[in-house]
C-alpha cells in the first residue's frame, strides 16, 4: 500500500500517537511480568461481563470474546516490542500495578478508535482512485 501524503507536522502527531504507549511502566517490566499483568486485568475486565448477566445469549458472549482480541491485540503488541525479553511470571497480581494495567487497556481502546480510521480513510481513498479510472 503507498504512503498517503501528509505534512510533517501530521506525521509527527501520527508518529506521538502511535508511540504514546511507551510512557506506560508495564513497557519497562520484563515480558512475562508486564504481559502477565496486563492479561490478568484483561481476564478481570472481560470476565466480569458473563458474570454480570444471569443468562448470556451466543452472541452476547461472542462480542465479549471479540472484544476481548481487538483490545489486547496492540497492548500486547507493544509489550511485545518494549519489554525485555523473558522474565519471571509474578506469583501474585499487585494493585501497584492494576492502574497501569487499566491505562493500557484504556489506551488500546482509544487506538483502536484512531487505526479505525485510518483503515476506513484508506479504504475510500482506494475507493476514490477505482471509481476515477473507471
Amino acid at each position: 500500500m503507498e504512503p498517503i501524503s501528509v505534512s510533517p507536522e501530521l506525521r509527527a502527531a501520527e508518529s506521538e500517537i502511535d508511540h504514546h504507549y511507551l510512557i506506560n511502566p508495564l513497557m519497562h517490566h520484563s515480558f512475562a511480568s508486564g504481559a502477565w499483568n496486563f492479561l490478568a486485568a484483561c481476564e478481570e475486565v472481560h470476565v466480569r461481563e458473563f458474570v454480570r448477566q444471569a443468562e448470556t445469549t451466543a452472541q452476547e458472549s461472542a462480542a465479549i470474546s471479540d472484544n476481548t482480541v481487538v483490545y489486547t491485540k496492540w497492548p500486547m503488541r507493544w509489550l511485545i516490542e518494549s519489554c525485555k525479553t523473558g522474565g519471571k511470571l509474578p506469583r501474585q497480581y499487585t494493585d501497584a500495578l492494576y492502574l497501569d494495567d487499566w491505562e493500557l487497556l484504556q489506551l488500546s481502546s482509544r487506538y483502536v478508535s484512531f487505526e479505525s480510521a485510518l483503515r476506513w480513510y484508506r479504504f475510500f481513498r482506494q475507493l476514490v482512485k477505482r471509481g476515477s479510472r473507471s
